[in-house]
């Protein structure tokens, strides 16, 4: 009956419909064929050996009885006979029916749960994953040459918001080892925290009990240390997409020497103004002598 189905399709229709027609026809036993050959090879086995795990056996160690896995393989195959009818009087849908065949293919053998076709999708998730790695290693340091521009903590935390963000940082903080007489605004957006180290955060949560953290030593000398970057993530349900040590070679070098200059200039602008103050008052002074 197939062979007769297939000469007649051949007959009025494309050959990638005349051919398309008995392979649908037979989509149960060439799938069950092909994953066989497909995982054992995957698990190192030989091709033409046996084993238990055809469809019919993972159908019934997934809880199904005999004959309610027998029914399911009835459905199936009429599925297959059904869209291999519509091509027979429609072979221009071949487009849709090779769609739907393929969907439900991946569908069902996902539901199979076979563990060898598992694998090679984490081995192909692991490849994505590994781009991806790849580019925040890149954008970390390009964030080590633009943090070398840096003369104060507005451009430094721009750097790091850029970078850090769409690797999955939240937020960072500093804690300085010395203390300092600047005001708050002197670090913005950087904002004094309860702690007193200065919090700066670009995520809607609240930071304030991360679960998750990363403490970097900034040192301008092997022996000055300057303090503490703790880069903060809220999230701690997914792997982060980034070696840790690509942040503690020249991005924290970068980083240290930026903060020192920061610092450096918040001090020569104090100084500046403090002479400034100190000569309007001597101005005043002499003036009132003189008086």
């Amino acid at each position: 009956m197939l062979s007769t189905l297939a000469l007649a399709g051949s007959q009025k229709a494309p050959t990638m419909v005349a051919v398309a027609i008995p392979v649908v026809s037979l989509g149960l036993p060439i799938l069950d064929v092909a994953l066989a050959v497909a995982r054992r090879f995957l698990s190192g086995k030989p091709l033409f050996s046996g084993d238990s795990h055809h469809i019919h056996h993972k159908l019934l160690k997934r809880g199904f009885s005999q004959r309610d896995a027998v029914l399911i393989l009835y459905a199936v195959t009429a599925g297959f006979g059904f869209l291999s009818l519509l091509l027979i009087h429609n072979g221009t849908a071949i487009a849709l029916v090779l769609a739907v065949t393929g969907m439900g293919v991946l569908v069902g053998v996902q539901q199979l749960r076979y563990q060898e076709f598992a694998e090679v999708m984490s081995l192909l998730q692991g490849l994505t994953r590994r781009r991806q790695i790849l580019a925040n290693h890149v954008a970390v340091r390009n964030a080590s040459e633009a943090l070398n521009d840096c003369k104060d903590f507005r451009g430094i935390c721009q750097v790091l918001q850029r970078t850090l963000e769409p690797i999955g940082f939240d937020g960072i903080r500093l804690q300085m080892l010395h203390p300092n007489g600047f005001v708050a605004a002197s670090f913005y957006p950087l904002c004094y925290a309860a702690d007193g180290s200065l919090l700066f955060a670009w995520s809607q949560r609240d930071v304030g009990e991360p679960p998750w953290e990363l403490r970097l030593e900034l040192a301008i000398k092997p022996r000055e240390k300057w303090g503490y970057l703790t880069l903060i993530r809220m999230s701690d349900g997914d792997a982060l997409p980034l070696d840790v040590n690509v942040l503690t070679n020249d991005f924290r070098v970068s980083l240290s020497v930026a903060v020192d200059r920061a610092c450096l200039q918040l001090k020569g602008a104090s100084h500046g103004a403090g002479n400034a103050h100190d000569e309007r008052a001597h101005k005043l002074a002499a003036g009132s002598m003189a008086d």
